[in-house]
């Protein structure tokens, strides 16, 4: 199960309204909070965006390796991704195993 949902950037309802949502966890889960920064670097073969799904994709493929070849292997496909491209936004990944 995958959530997307931003919670900054241009507000433009008077109140904005939150859905919570419970998630079973007594079974092992994963839980990734990130900025738009990975998604959003110019790299690859054509200098493109990663893009969302691509990233998504990307973060379920690893989701079940240790976290520390987790981060590696985010660390790896970031700086193959960028290439010689310059990073053009901050980029925080935070995963979380329970």
């Amino acid at each position: 199960m995958v959530f997307n949902t931003p919670i900054g950037g241009l507000q433009v309802e008077q109140e904005r309204i939150f859905n919570s949502t419970t998630i079973d966890i007594s079974i092992p889960t994963t839980f990734y909070l990130y900025t738009d920064g990975f998604q959003d670097q110019f790299g690859g073969e054509k200098g493109r965006k990663y893009m969302v799904k691509k990233f998504k994709e990307f973060l379920l493929s690893i989701s079940n390796w240790d976290t520390k070849e987790q981060r590696e292997i985010l660390e790896k496909e970031f700086h193959s991704w960028k290439n010689e491209h310059h990073q053009v936004d901050d980029v925080l990944v935070i995963g979380i195993n329970l």
